[in-house]
């Protein structure tokens, strides 16, 4: 019987990185297994206070979530940006497009 454990160093379960060179903005990368082959990831940028200014969310190459935060001079969060769907917002303008091209064959054919 052979039992493969879904951790190991070479495929683990989480790896984290951290890439601080002293110069804003520094992250950290966060990558979980999605599954058997292939991971997501989550990446933290700070500014020179260790405040989050930005994360991105990556469930594929094709898919990621953008949420910004901006700070008063408190270092308090006046702002949260809309999340980005990069995915979708392709779509729906390709949609528009087909809409567009649609509605031009129609006026062509009358």
């Amino acid at each position: 019987m052979n039992y493969t454990t879904p951790d190991n160093i070479t495929f683990p379960t989480k790896r984290t990185t951290y890439n601080f060179d002293g110069v804003s903005p520094e992250n950290i990368t966060i990558e979980t297994k999605n599954n058997d082959s292939s991971y997501g990831e989550i990446i933290y940028f700070y500014d020179g206070f260790a405040n989050p200014v930005q994360i991105k969310t990556r469930f594929n190459p094709n898919v990621q979530i953008t949420q910004n935060y901006l700070y008063d001079n408190k270092f308090r969060i006046i702002e949260e940006q809309a999340l980005l769907l990069r995915h979708i917002l392709n779509c729906l303008i390709q949609l528009q497009i087909a809409l567009i091209c649609a509605i031009i064959m129609i006026h062509w054919i009358e």
